[in-house]
């Protein structure tokens, strides 16, 4: 590792994230908030952060996988920081790390709060939670398309296996993130714009767009989109714009040059066909047990609304569920494990991984019953190799295993097993909202202080995909650093 390559990489996402304050700090002004803080905080990060770039202009900065991994991991944790300065000035918080939980929250688009009266904060702290879900939700996309791949967790070789990434989009990486990016402000802009036109305020439209098309889960009012359930709009607008949030990238991309072909492959039919079936099925459950005595139709959007919200990770609630039916709890949970697509911004495995791990059972079954055969596993006629196969088991143990030892440690700190598990997966798979005591209209604030720093250590892990993060802890991974 170079010092010089660590100091610029960190220092060109740190720059950007310091632009990014360029949002609440218009927002004070027209809010006629106190933003002097912001304002100095946001020209502090670029003064430092530029100053390095300068210093080091002529230097170009190739990442190597080692590189690659520290870089991204630091940030985050830099972000978490830097990032939660602003909620200390203004006493947002209680602590400092109530704000750094609340910053890598945001950052790593989980959601999960431990603010308790979101609608006394002032409008500069609103605009900065949905902004930081924003950028971080970009940084996300190009994280996905630029490091994943060197680490090898395998999730973006089987998109290449799939074909959506088997052509270049763009002849350097750095083009293909702008493109990328251009359609997510296209998302955005198109969301703001329809929020509005179906009635809500633009401040609140603003807002809810970052957080929507972040899957980040960020709202500007108490009860999340609970006040907006009674305007349908507003409703299905929303649905509309977290799932197609939760499709991978490359396939909108593709879509602006009247490619279809990225909708085609296995994870978007099979991530679609889960989203209608859970959600038809929940709904069902829903109006049968009449639980808050809702009709078929307000049970089926309810339904729509929660299943995209937690299988997205966005992590909005348009009404309390914990009270629902143990069913429909289960189905919380199992599309919490779920996930969107792989190069989207939503968290969880990832769907492209439970499609190869099926193949993978398939093909042993075909082996046990005939032991002399030989078997090819194939994904949209395309091969899938040894290596990717062993990259998603890998995975799949550390999720795990990851999510087993949080559970537990939170089930030691006196948490009751449903609360313990569902805040894990929530972390682990940037959720946001969990179950029992963390459910959709309640908050991590009752936290110890460290409990925060273990759980916002836990969101970053699931945001790097596991396999990123305990990449540091590997021995072979600091020789000769």
């Amino acid at each position: 590792m170079t010092l010089k390559n660590l100091l610029k990489s960190l220092s060109v996402i740190t720059f950007v994230m310091g632009c990014s304050m360029i949002f609440p700090v218009i927002t004070g002004i027209v809010y006629d908030e106190p933003f002097l803080p912001f304002l100095l905080l946001m020209l502090s990060v670029l003064a430092v952060c530029g100053a390095i770039l300068w210093g080091l202009r002529h230097h170009n900065a190739n990442l190597n996988v080692r590189e690659g991994a520290f870089v991204v991991t630091s940030i985050w944790l830099i972000l978490g920081v830097v990032g939660a300065l602003p909620f200390v000035f203004y006493g947002a918080t209680p602590s400092f790390s109530d704000a750094v939980f609340e910053t890598i929250s945001g950052f790593t688009t989980t959601g999960a709060s431990i603010m308790s009266d979101i609608e006394a904060l002032p409008k500069m702290l609103l605009m900065w939670r949905s902004a930081m879900h924003w950028f971080g939700g970009m940084g996300i996309i190009v994280f996905s398309i630029a490091v994943l791949p060197m680490v090898g967790n395998g999730a973006l070789q089987l998109i290449k296996a799939e074909g959506i990434m088997d052509e270049k989009l763009t002849p350097h990486i750095r083009d293909t993130a702008m493109a990328l990016w251009k359609v997510y402000l296209a998302f955005t802009i198109a969301n703001a714009l329809l929020l509005y036109w179906a009635g809500m305020l633009p401040f609140d439209a603003i807002n809810h767009a970052f957080s929507t098309i972040a899957t980040g889960g960020f709202s500007t009012k108490n009860d999340s989109f609970g006040h907006y359930a009674h305007n349908d709009a507003i409703m299905w607008i929303t649905i509309f714009f977290m799932v197609i949030s939760g499709i991978n990238y490359l396939a909108h991309f593709k879509l602006l040059k009247k490619d279809f072909s990225g909708y085609r492959t296995s994870e978007p039919r099979l991530y679609l066909q889960l989203f209608f079936a859970i959600s038809l099925l929940a709904g069902l459950m829903i109006f049968l047990h009449q639980p808050q005595q809702l009709g078929f139709y307000e049970s089926m959007k309810h339904s729509f609304f929660t299943i995209a919200s937690i299988m997205t990770t966005t992590g909005f609630a348009s009404i309390d569920y914990v009270d629902w039916t143990n069913a429909f709890l289960i189905f919380t949970i199992l599309v919490m494990v779920i996930g969107g697509c792989a190069g989207s911004t939503a968290g969880g495995v990832k769907v492209i991984r439970y499609v190869v791990l099926f193949k993978a059972l398939a093909v042993e079954i075909k082996r046990m019953v005939h032991p002399r055969g030989v078997y090819v596993m194939l994904m949209d006629n395309r091969k899938i190799t040894s290596g990717i196969l062993t990259a998603m088991l890998g995975f799949f143990a550390l999720y795990f295993c990851t999510n087993a030892a949080l559970t537990i440690y939170l089930s030691m700190r006196g948490l009751d097993l449903t609360t313990a598990l569902s805040a894990s997966l929530a972390m682990v798979g940037n959720v946001g909202p969990g179950l029992g005591l963390v459910g959709p209209m309640d908050n991590f604030s009752f936290m110890a202080w460290y409990d925060k720093l273990i759980l916002s250590l836990a969101m970053v892990i699931g945001r790097l995909e596991c396999y990123t993060f305990f990449l540091l802890l590997s021995r072979s991974f600091w020789k000769r650093f």
